[in-house]
């Protein structure tokens, strides 16, 4: 597939997706029935059953690619599936996408090495943090995180599919990482991941705390060598 017609393709889909951002209503509203939603889910669908499609088409069926646009997206609300934190997430990914693909910078393993390039991403993060997006920014912030983590093991010889957890096991034993990096690696990641899972734990986190996530992932992550 041509990659001049995929850009093409992806910057309509991005430009659907921020317009779908502003029309949404919170994951907040929506879990307590004074969201309205419905009204958006059939343009909601087939924006990310055509983005699914490209992804597929240009990328294969099992690239990371479309596995964090559909992990960026995917709800965990029974009431919803769209809503603009998860429509928000979904379309930055797009954007580093497009910009990947334009810098000819994809390839079967994933911004291989390419650290620089997941320290914009997190300005995002820290965009929807100002704009009071808490769970938006963990969210993104989880995913920059476990990129970086799975680049960094590629960098180490560590290709095999695996979790989270397992990766950064496997790290440690090869000496790439030593143990209290490891453990500070596992509690941030559970910060995204409470986010993700919709758990009420992550309503407890200040913003100052989400912050830090960040921070830890800015200054300890993307500095890795």
């Amino acid at each position: 597939m041509d990659d001049n017609k995929v850009l093409i393709e992806l910057e309509e889909l991005i430009k659907t997706g921020k317009s779908l951002g502003t029309k949404l209503d919170t994951l907040f509203h929506v879990d307590n029935n004074y969201g309205n939603n419905d009204s958006f889910i059939p343009a909601s669908r087939k924006w990310e059953h055509f983005t699914v499609n490209l992804l597929k088409l240009r990328f294969g069926k099992n690239s990371e690619f479309l596995e964090n646009f559909i992990n960026a997206l995917g709800s965990k609300s029974k009431k919803a599936e769209y809503y603009k934190e998860n429509v928000n997430v979904a379309t930055a990914v797009l954007e580093y996408i497009y910009d990947s693909l334009s810098k000819g910078l994809t390839d079967d393993l994933f911004f291989q090495r390419e650290m620089v390039l997941f320290g914009d991403m997190l300005k995002q993060a820290d965009e929807f943090l100002r704009q009071k997006l808490p769970i938006a920014a963990a969210i993104y912030g989880r995913i920059i995180l476990e990129l970086s983590i799975v680049e960094y093991g590629v960098k180490h010889g560590i290709t095999d599919r695996m979790n989270f957890d397992q990766l950064i096991i496997n790290l440690r034993k090869n000496g790439a990482i030593h143990e209290p990096f490891e453990v500070s690696l596992r509690a941030n990641y559970k910060i995204g991941s409470l986010a993700a899972h919709g758990d009420p734990e992550f309503s407890k986190l200040s913003d100052s705390e989400i912050r830090e996530f960040l921070s830890f992932i800015r200054d300890k992550v993307l500095t890795l060598e």
